[in-house]
């Protein structure tokens, strides 16, 4: 029975803990970062950010999935913005390009894209992308423009969800990405805030091979 008392006391102390934190956050106020630095930490003192790929070897029109992961390493809690990063393509020349998407959000920065994390814990977050871009898809997202009734209408938003690496050829790949962050969050200047991990950081490379 005690072991039982133990486990539920557990139990409520996590839920009601997590249940706070996300009250607070809710309620805390979005700045930028040049106008509260004290609130403010750069990414790489605080973080390690990595990526990994269900596979290397693809072929075109292959969905490709790669999951992000981003640790705590500092001895304190921190805010970490959530996942939207950059992700770039790099073909065996040298050439540089970026990861294309069908639609274009440009979303309000709100409270909840951040995330209390404790030392030694991680945020993570998973992405499909396609291997190779189908032209006919962008050409039909331009002919409607920014007329999302009409995309909706027609049940076109399920066509534009996943983006896309231009990749045409075989050969080898190298995938980078960076996240960046030029906002933080916080109740007041004070310095026992916890800080928000700001700036830019980089991640692993993967290496792909696109075979027929």
């Amino acid at each position: 029975m005690n072991i039982i008392k133990f486990l539920l006391i557990t139990f409520l102390l996590v839920f009601c803990n997590s249940v706070v934190k996300s009250q607070n956050v809710s309620q805390l106020q979005v700045s930028e970062a040049k106008e509260k630095p004290v609130l403010s930490i750069n990414y790489p003192q605080v973080v390690e950010f990595k990526m990994v790929s269900n596979k290397d070897t693809y072929r075109i029109g292959d969905i490709m999935k790669i999951t992000f992961a981003m640790l705590n390493k500092s001895a304190n809690y921190i805010f970490l913005r959530d996942f939207d990063p950059e992700v770039h393509l790099i073909d065996s020349k040298g050439r540089k390009s970026d990861l294309e998407k069908y639609l274009l959000v440009d979303p309000k920065i709100t409270s909840e894209m951040f995330e209390l994390t404790e030392p030694n814990h991680m945020i993570f977050k998973s992405e499909y992308i396609h291997i190779g871009c189908n032209d006919k898809k962008f050409n039909n997202l331009f002919k409607l423009g920014e007329d999302e009734k009409l995309i909706f209408e027609k049940n076109l938003f399920a066509q534009f969800d996943v983006p896309c690496l231009r990749i045409k050829q075989t050969g080898f790949y190298t995938i980078k990405a960076n996240q960046t962050n030029q906002f933080v969050i916080g109740s007041g200047e004070a310095e026992s805030n916890p800080k928000t991990a700001t700036g830019k950081v980089e991640s692993n490379s993967l290496r792909i091979k696109i075979v027929k």
